[in-house]
């Protein structure tokens, strides 16, 4: 696989009219050769990437290089960022997201002045164009247990998971809506 790597937009909204120059002057810039991204690193600036787990936390480092045109230069940087993973669960959707939050950004050699204006760009790239992450979808979770004495099916639908983070491990609690379907099924009943 490619390495993950996200564009490094302004926090502007390209359709609104006053900012037209600005995002024809941004995609010029990145035909000049400057790519204006940032790309996620297995190991750079002393960091892995990863998931730990701490103090009933998920932390993730995570390890970057980029480029962003500054000022009439192309400015390359690498660095990390320091981020916590929260995991949430949306009953309609039936799936498990985990939502990075990036708590602090630590750029390599860069003065403070250009680190001050880059800084809020990988930041706002990073929980803009990463999030959600799909941790668990519900057919992962769904229970469909046909009971033949019965004549029917046992299915269970997730209601609510939440998880905990204790002696180093993610722990999931799940609480499930139960329904009994007359008639033996060998596939999970559509979800509506």
């Amino acid at each position: 696989m490619n390495a993950p790597a996200f564009p490094l937009g302004s926090n502007q909204n390209p359709l609104q009219k006053e900012n037209w120059q600005a995002s024809f002057a941004a995609f010029q810039q990145t035909e000049n050769g400057c790519d204006s991204k940032i790309t996620l690193k297995q190991e750079g600036s002393g960091v892995t990437t990863g998931v730990r787990l701490e103090n009933g936390k998920l932390y993730a480092p995570l390890a970057f290089s980029g480029s962003k045109y500054l000022l009439g230069n192309c400015m390359q940087f690498a660095g990390w960022a320091q981020a916590n993973l929260k995991l949430n669960f949306d009953e309609a959707q039936q799936t498990v997201f985990g939502q990075i939050e990036v708590e602090t950004v630590n750029l390599d050699g860069v003065s403070p002045i250009i680190g001050g204006i880059v800084t809020p760009f990988v930041q706002s790239s990073l929980n803009q164009r990463v999030n959600p992450i799909t941790v668990l979808r519900g057919q992962q979770l769904a229970l469909n247990l046909p009971i033949a004495a019965s004549d029917g099916t046992l299915a269970a639908k997730v209601k609510d998971v939440r998880s905990e983070i204790k002696d180093n491990a993610v722990n999931l609690y799940i609480t499930y809506d139960f329904t009994g379907i007359k008639g033996v099924q060998t596939t999970p009943p559509t979800q509506q």
